[in-house]
């Protein structure tokens, strides 16, 4: 009986060991209370330097550096004036420096042949002066030195760290290397319980290199003649691992989970240190900004309640070079007019972009808006357009791309997505016409509305292709933010609010005669009697938290997915719900998942005429510049929807050889009052005319090549 039943087992626990668990909590609790409310960082570095091991044998601060970071150990002395071997270095090129502050660490020495690679972070060592403070705040060392506490001012404040002077002439086609110094006095000092709870992903070795890690900011480049934006993604700094792998090299005698947890928690107070290339593909009057956003890994949100954003701007060192002039050559001489009518004039005679993930910026079209689809993709309501450094986007028109389907892509499309995957199918419906040129019948300075209880009564036209404006004036809101309700939209169309949707993109007898029969689309044998276009076959789903109804999963597992046979195209689209509702551990399990289905459904043996599937991934979202103040203190902010995405789109491209549809770097690279525009759409949606460039990047995709 005390064996075959689960209730007089449990019964039993209860009456015989209830003050053993009572007791167990009590000491459990005693224990986190004890390691929350010490100082248990300073205490951890404190032992390990009052160790009482032979002092003698403990290394100085010189003697780790030389350790840890021997090829650079040299160099970085003698910026220092800690070596009197200044013949070898005078052979480089070096004059040990007389500059006074942070001008006297600016290394010049050319350690690649590649006078591009110069500024490149692999050429630039970090300053003494920061090194031997993260040393001596993460090992124990003897002796520390006082020498140079006040360099970089006393790195008391965070700032960001350029490897050239004020008076230095840059030519385009430089790496330049960006730092940001955040030391250990930033993180606010508090008696939240959650304190020590905020940290990075640090079991992810992916993030350890990439980030986010325990500090989040916002860098940006700025191109002041053709009002550009570059963001920079700042990594951690590849020291900081070094650094640790000697720690725990020291450490083995103790257990490694042990040594691990003591350096965490060492790291969380030390200085940390990120660094992001970035190749200057323009000349130019350049800006740099940047924003600390989060500290000590409080961003994310998943470790504990979510926080306030109070960005405070960073300082540009050394002094004077937070704005800089990149020539085209050395000898070039040209006014600001003419370097933006140079760029302009040299991304024109590109050849075609035939990916989706092209790196570019927003450059501006300077003439009459009607005639920029002659030359380019398509304007956003700021006259900007997108502009790969490499290639250029042409203005492909729908029933253009209904024909590529019909003769490159005819078995048609499959998309998994969220609503953000509906607005992009909205415009593929209608032509282009749903909610073109919103932004002229609402100014962003009036408030954004929700829609009225009582908004029901229809005002569509006949049909996606019609689309017109009607006297709604809730109409611009469906195109600036949130569509799900719009009434200018019928749900016979394409309905929101079901899960599947298969509708035609398929071009009229009409449009195909204007189209002709000869593009370049057409070549080969086909019956101008067929389909004109492909089917597109869609699944709304919220990314792949437990909020779908049913299980994502059966997307691929229910009667309407196993009754198709396999498209020509697949397309999924994540990070957005993924990022607001999940764990991080839980979305790298969910991913695993939608791997094998991927792979089951898509990929293998190919189609009877041997072509195979393409796999498309289209990334989150880009969400900047707030959080969610709302009562459903949704887990969101820019770093957290960048770790989701970045790892997805990590494991689409290595486990699936997917294409990337990149809309994160389209909207991380608008300017910051462009991304300010964004704060009062709570769902972040990208407004109409920002979906219409992101739609043309995929076809421009598909069919250039």
């Amino acid at each position: 009986m005390f064996f075959s039943s689960g209730k007089t087992y449990g019964y039993f626990i209860v009456r015989r060991y209830w003050h053993f668990v009572l007791c167990l909590n009590c000491f459990l609790l005693l224990v986190l209370w004890f390691y929350i409310s010490n100082d248990r960082p300073q205490r951890v570095l404190s032992s390990l330097q009052a160790t009482p091991i032979n002092v003698t044998k403990v290394p100085s601060i010189n003697e780790r550096i030389e350790k840890i970071f021997p090829v650079h150990a040299p160099v970085i002395f003698a910026l220092a004036n800690l070596t009197q071997k200044t013949t070898a270095y005078q052979r480089l090129g070096r004059l040990l420096p007389l500059q006074s502050d942070e001008d006297r660490w600016i290394d010049e020495v050319i350690y690649d042949q590649d006078p591009k690679k110069r500024y490149a972070c692999d050429n630039q060592d970090l300053p003494y002066p920061i090194l031997k403070r993260i040393i001596t705040q993460t090992l124990p060392v003897r002796d520390p030195q006082t020498a140079y506490e006040h360099a970089f001012g006393g790195l008391k404040s965070p700032f960001l760290l350029l490897p050239f002077k004020r008076s230095t002439h840059l030519i385009r086609g430089q790496t330049i290397c960006i730092r940001a110094i955040i030391p250990n006095n930033v993180e606010e000092k508090t008696n939240d319980p959650f304190h020590f709870l905020y940290q990075p992903y640090d079991n992810v070795a992916f993030f350890k290199k990439e980030g986010p890690w325990w500090d989040t900011m916002m860098v940006s480049l700025n191109h002041k003649d053709a009002d550009t934006s570059m963001p920079v993604h700042m990594k951690p700094w590849p020291g900081h691992e070094m650094i640790r792998y000697s720690f725990l090299a020291e450490a083995r005698s103790d257990p490694s989970w042990w040594s691990s947890y003591d350096f965490t928690m060492i790291e969380r107070t030390a200085i940390h240190i990120y660094e992001g290339e970035i190749e200057i593909h323009d000349s130019g009057t350049y800006s740099l900004e940047g924003l600390l956003e989060y500290t000590g890994g409080q961003w994310n949100f998943e470790k504990g309640p979510v926080l306030p954003y109070k960005p405070t701007a960073m300082q540009v060192l050394p002094t004077g070079t937070d704005t800089f002039h990149v020539k085209q050559s050395l000898e070039e001489h040209t006014t600001d007019v003419e370097t933006a009518t140079n760029i302009l004039n040299e991304h024109l005679n590109l050849p075609l972009c035939k990916g989706a993930d092209h790196a570019g910026r927003w450059l501006s079209w300077p003439g009459d808006p009607q005639h920029a689809i002659q030359r380019v993709a398509g304007l956003n309501r700021h006259n900007k357009f997108w502009a790969p450094y490499n290639c250029r986007y042409r203005h492909i028109t729908y029933p253009q791309f209904n024909r590529c389907l019909a003769r490159k892509y005819s078995l048609g499309i499959e998309a998994y997505g969220d609503s953000n995957m509906r607005r992009s199918i909205k415009k593929f419906l209608s032509r282009g016409r749903w909610c073109r040129d919103w932004s002229k019948r609402w100014q962003m300075d009036i408030p954004l509305r929700s829609f009225p209880a009582n908004y029901t009564t229809p005002m569509y036209a006949s049909s996606p292709a019609d689309w017109k404006w009607t006297m709604d004036d809730m109409q611009p809101v469906a195109c600036y933010c949130e569509d799900y309700q719009e009434r200018s939209w019928n749900r016979a169309w394409f309905d929101p609010m079901t899960r599947r949707n298969n509708v035609l993109l398929e071009n009229t007898p009409e449009e195909s005669d204007a189209l002709g029969w000869d593009t370049e689309w057409d070549s080969g044998s086909y019956d101008v009697t067929t389909r004109d276009g492909a089917i597109l076959r869609s699944y709304k789903w919220d990314g792949l938290t437990a909020l779908n109804n049913p299980s994502w999963e059966s997307a691929f597992t229910d009667g309407n997915a196993t009754s198709t046979g396999r498209p020509d195209i697949a397309i999924f689209s994540l990070g957005n719900w993924d990022a607001t509702y999940m764990r991080f551990e839980d979305f790298v399990h969910e991913l695993d998942k939608l791997n094998t289905h991927i792979h089951a459904r898509f990929i293998g043996p190919g189609k009877e005429d041997g072509r195979q599937t393409t796999i498309i991934y289209r990334t989150a979202q880009y969400y900047c510049c707030r959080v969610d103040n709302t009562v459903r203190r949704r887990r969101l902010n820019s770093d957290r929807v960048r770790a989701f995405d970045s790892f997805a789109r990590m494991v689409f491209k290595n486990l699936l050889n997917a294409v990337i549809w990149d809309t994160f770097t389209m909207g991380e690279s608008q300017t910051l009052d462009v991304k300010k525009e964004s704060i009062q759409c709570a769902s972040n949606h990208a407004a109409a005319d920002h979906v219409e460039i992101e739609n043309q990047v995929l076809m421009n995709s598909l069919c250039n090549s």
